[in-house]
C-alpha cells in the first residue's frame, strides 16, 4: 500500500561493452527487499528502459525494465547528479584525478577517481560539464603549467551579480554564481531548467576548506521535507566546559521520519554568539533554518505567535534594516508568511534575494543602483507588497549606526529601570498584587481603552487607509507583539529580575519604532481616501 524506500546507492566499475542495470526494491513476504544491481551486454541500437513502481487504485504495481528502440541521447540535457564520495587517501608522488560523471549511453555511468603520478613544474586542471544551448557537453581534465596557488581562490567570491532573468511558467530558474577559472573570478550565468517529480533543486555554494574554497554543485534532491511540526526538544543536561558553548540538540527528518540529534560543544568565536537554527513552515511542508554563528550585536526579532483565531496567513513585512546604506550592503526584511518563491523589487525591477525562512529575507543592494523603492512580489498575495525606501548613501556605516541606536536604546531603558529600581525591591507578595490589580483594572476597562484607541487612530489617520489590507495586518502585528511584551515585563517583575526588564523595554522601544516606520511606508504609499 506504500511506495518503496528511496533506491540504495551501489559501489559499481563501468565494463566496457556493458550496461549496468540498477539494483531495485521487490515486494516479497510482506516486506521490502532490495534486488542488487547487475551487468548486461549492450545491444546494438538499444537502449535500457528502467523498471519502476506505478500506483494504481490504493496498491503499488511493478513495471518491469526491457530493452527498447528508443534512440539514444549523444548529450545529456540536464545537469549531472552530485559527485559521490570517495574516501581515497593521499599518495606521495601521485595526483588523485576525483571520480566523475560520465553520459553513457543516454544515461549518467559513476567513473571512479584515479591516481596519476606528478608531472614536474605542471598541475592537474580538473574537467567539468559545461551548459551550451541546451545540452552539457564535457570539457576535459588535462596537465597545465597553471600554477597549483590559482587553482583553488583563497578569498570568499564577489556578492552575486544582479540578474536580469524572469520567472518563466513551467521552469526553474536556477541562480548564476561565481566561477574561479584561471585565477580569477568569473561570472556564469543563470540557467532555466524543467522542474523534476518529486524533487527540489539545492544551490550550489562556495565552502572554505583549508585555506582556500571549494565550490559544492548544486543539484536536484528528494522533496522528502515533513509535512507536520517536529516534535517538543527533549530535555538536555549539560556541563559548562570553559571556552566551549553548547549547540542544543534538535529533530531531524530522515527516511521520512523525526530522528533526535544529541547536541555537541563548539569552541567559542571572539566577538560572535551563536543563533539556534529551527524549522520553519514552509507553504504545506517544513524547512529546516541552520543554525550560524552571528556578530554579537547582530539585530534579532523576537517571535511571536498570534492566538488562534488572530493568524495573519497572508505575508506581511514588518521591517526592514538598514533602511539606507552604500552599492552590496546587506539588507534584511523581516516579517511573516514569506513563501519560498518570494521576489524582492527595486523600482519594480526583481533583484537578487534569497527567502531564509518565513520571517526573513536577505539582499543585496545592486551595484550602481540609486535610491529605490523596495517591495515584495509573493504569490501568496494579489499584489506587490510594499516594504519601503531604501537610501543609496556612499559612505554610511549601517553596523555603527545600529550600535549607536542601541546603545541610546539601552541607557533610555536603563534610566526608566532604574526609576523603577524600588518597585522590585518590595516584597514579592506586595508586587504580585500589584500586577493583580493592574490586569483586572485592564480587563474591566478593555472596552474603554479600544474605544480611546480608535479614536485617536482615526484622528491621526485617514478613514479609507485604516481600512485597508496592509494597515489592519500592521495594527494587529504591534497590537499583539505590545500585549506579548507587556506580560514577559510583568513576568520579569515577579522574577524580580531588572536584566531581563531592561531587555524587554528595549524590545518594546524597538517594536514602538518599527511600528512608527512601517505605518509612515504604508500611509507614503497609500493614495485617495477621505476620513
Amino acid at each position: 500500500r506504500e511506495a518503496p524506500p528511496a533506491p540504495r546507492e551501489e559501489q559499481r566499475r563501468a565494463r566496457q561493452g556493458f550496461v549496468f542495470i540498477p539494483g531495485r526494491w521487490e515486494w516479497k513476504t510482506n516486506k521490502w527487499e532490495w534486488l542488487a544491481g547487475r551487468d548486461e551486454r549492450e545491444r546494438p541500437g538499444k537502449t535500457w528502459r528502467e523498471g519502476r513502481w506505478d500506483r494504481k487504485g490504493d496498491a503499488f504495481v511493478y513495471v518491469e525494465g526491457d530493452w527498447t528502440d528508443e534512440p539514444v541521447a549523444a548529450y545529456p540535457r540536464e545537469a549531472p547528479p552530485a559527485p559521490r564520495e570517495e574516501r581515497l587517501r593521499p599518495r606521495a608522488g601521485f595526483v588523485l584525478i576525483p571520480g566523475r560523471w560520465d553520459w553513457r549511453g543516454g544515461k549518467w555511468e559513476w567513473v571512479e577517481a584515479r591516481y596519476e603520478a606528478e608531472r614536474v613544474g605542471k598541475s592537474w586542471r580538473e574537467g567539468r560539464w559545461d551548459r551550451r544551448g541546451d545540452r552539457y557537453v564535457y570539457v576535459e581534465g588535462d596537465w597545465s603549467d597553471e600554477p597549483v596557488a590559482t587553482r583553488y581562490p583563497r578569498e570568499a567570491p564577489p556578492a552575486p551579480r544582479e540578474e536580469s532573468q524572469r520567472p518563466r511558467a513551467g521552469y526553474v530558474l536556477i541562480p548564476g554564481r561565481w566561477d574561479w577559472r584561471g585565477g580569477k573570478w568569473e561570472w556564469v550565468e543563470g540557467r532555466y531548467e524543467t522542474p523534476r517529480t518529486g524533487k527540489r533543486w539545492r544551490d550550489g555554494r562556495w565552502d572554505r576548506k583549508d585555506d582556500g574554497y571549494t565550490y559544492l554543485e548544486g543539484e536536484w534532491i528528494d522533496d522528502d521535507r515533513p509535512r507536520e511540526a517536529p516534535p517538543a526538544p527533549r530535555q538536555q543536561r549539560f556541563d559548562r566546559r570553559a571556552g566551549f558553548e553548547f549547540i542544543p540538540g534538535r529533530w531531524d527528518w530522515r527516511g521520512g521520519r523525526w530522528e533526535w540529534v544529541e547536541g555537541r560543544y563548539e569552541q567559542e568565536r571572539r566577538g560572535k554568539r551563536f543563533r539556534d537554527g529551527r524549522w520553519e513552515r514552509f507553504g504545506d511542508s517544513w524547512g529546516f533554518v541552520e543554525g550560524d554563528w552571528i556578530a554579537e550585536d547582530e539585530p534579532e526579532l523576537i517571535y511571536y505567535e498570534l492566538p488562534r483565531g488572530q493568524r495573519l496567513d497572508l505575508p506581511v513585512v514588518g521591517n526592514f534594516w538598514p533602511p539606507k546604506g552604500r552599492s552590496g550592503s546587506r539588507v534584511m526584511i523581516q516579517g511573516r508568511n514569506f513563501s519560498p518563491d518570494a521576489v524582492v523589487l527595486w523600482d519594480g525591477q526583481p533583484i537578487r534575494s534569497r527567502v531564509l525562512s518565513t520571517f526573513e529575507i536577505e539582499l543585496r543592494v545592486p551595484a550602481n543602483a540609486n535610491t529605490g523603492e523596495l517591495s515584495l512580489r509573493d504569490p501568496a498575495r494579489r499584489r506587490d507588497l510594499q516594504v519601503g525606501l531604501f537610501e543609496v548613501v556612499p559612505d554610511y556605516d549601517a553596523e555603527a549606526e545600529f550600535r549607536r541606536i542601541e546603545a541610546e536604546r539601552q541607557r533610555a531603558a536603563q534610566a526608566a529601570i532604574d526609576a523603577r529600581r524600588q518597585q522590585f525591591a518590595a516584597a514579592r507578595a506586595a508586587r504580585e498584587l500589584a500586577i493583580r490589580q493592574r490586569v483586572e483594572a485592564r480587563a474591566a476597562s478593555r472596552a474603554q481603552r479600544r474605544a480611546a484607541r480608535i479614536a485617536a487612530l482615526r484622528a491621526k489617520w485617514v478613514r479609507d487607509f485604516l481600512r485597508t489590507e496592509d494597515t489592519q495586518f500592521e495594527l494587529t502585528l504591534h497590537a499583539q507583539r505590545s500585549a506579548d511584551l507587556q506580560r514577559m515585563l510583568e513576568i520579569a517583575e515577579l522574577k524580580n529580575d531588572v536584566r531581563l526588564a531592561v531587555r524587554i523595554e528595549v524590545a518594546r522601544s524597538r517594536e514602538d519604532a518599527r511600528h512608527d516606520r512601517r505605518m509612515t511606508t504604508l500611509v507614503g504609499n497609500f493614495k485617495g481616501g477621505n476620513r
